[in-house]
């Protein structure tokens, strides 16, 4: 399995959540952290095919996710996007 991202961006008006973001992950476990507001549910919404991206490309083994349908496939390898609820620790 290879999941590999090539030069996303994604504008919402003049305020750019993602910009030219790249890069190529295998098997395995991996955690995307960052600071509020970074953009890591944007980018795993693009990922996973219920976001657009301004521009750049996703692939999974070496095909490049274009539908929603085809971003599925990442979804079911394993993506999954954090909750925005607050939970008191």
């Amino acid at each position: 399995m290879a999941l590999e991202v090539r030069s996303l961006s994604k504008n919402y008006g003049k305020v750019q959540a993602l910009k030219n973001v790249s890069f190529k992950i295998g098997t395995g476990v991996y955690g995307l952290l960052g600071p509020n507001g970074a953009g890591k549910s944007t980018m795993i919404r693009i990922i996973t095919g219920s976001m657009r991206a301004s521009s750049g490309e996703v692939f999974y083994n070496g095909r490049r996710i274009l539908r929603r349908h085809e971003a599925a496939c990442a979804h079911r390898a394993g993506a999954a996007g954090g909750s925005q609820d607050h939970h008191p620790g």
